[in-house]
């Protein structure tokens, strides 16, 4: 006997996280939204800080090595 057909197009795809967000309120997926607005923009800040130390970093690393080789 053949297996019924999915009622899922996609079966690779798990659609749970679409229904969940879907049952939320306008507000609920705004304030979802903000709040990972804020570790993206938190993270982006981070990679900034971080691309800048070793800027400085480097350097001197180089420095070190031509050196002491």
């Amino acid at each position: 006997m053949p297996t019924p057909p999915s009622k899922n197009p996609f079966p690779d795809f798990d659609v749970s996280l679409l229904e969940t967000n879907l049952g939320l309120t306008v507000q609920e997926r705004l304030l979802a939204h903000d709040a990972a607005l804020e570790v993206v923009l938190e993270l982006r800040r981070v990679g900034e800080m971080l691309r800048e130390e070793q800027k400085t970093i480097i350097p001197s690393k180089k420095r070190e090595f031509e050196q002491n080789p």
